[in-house]
């Protein structure tokens, strides 16, 4: 019996199965199976829930990692930004949207612009930290 079988069978059922139900599925006898849920919802891959007299089983929602960390510059690789001007003939929220992509000490940085005005925020804030 193995978890891989266990969650390919709950994988299309999101209200979930019952021990009995998916040890028939998968030919597995309820008590050894049981068991092996129980372990898999101290693990956090599925959640157990009771209705009427019967356990049921269900995939656990997967949250996403969170996000790394952005890493720090060191002061003797980051190099001196250019002076940014502000760009030509553009109102602050006019929708240019695109990405920005540096290259900062062997670390690669992309952020994400929707307006003029976030965009010379992002190069404003760069010029700072780099003087």
């Amino acid at each position: 019996m193995s978890e891989a079988a266990i969650c390919a069978e709950l994988a299309g059922k999101p209200a979930g199965l019952s021990a009995k139900e998916i040890g028939k599925a998968i030919g597995e006898a309820t008590p050894v199976l049981m068991e092996q849920l129980l372990l898999m919802v101290a693990a956090g891959t599925l959640k157990q829930r009771t209705v009427g007299r019967d356990q049921v089983f269900s995939l656990a929602k997967r949250q996403r990692p969170p996000a790394p960390e952005p890493a720090a510059v060191q002061e003797e690789t980051a190099e001196v930004a250019p002076e940014v001007a502000p760009l030509p003939s553009a109102s602050p929220r006019t929708p240019i949207s695109g990405t920005l992509t540096l290259n900062l000490a062997d670390d690669i940085i992309t952020t994400g612009f929707q307006t003029v005005d976030q965009l010379q925020r992002f190069a404003t804030a760069l010029k700072e930290v780099t003087a």
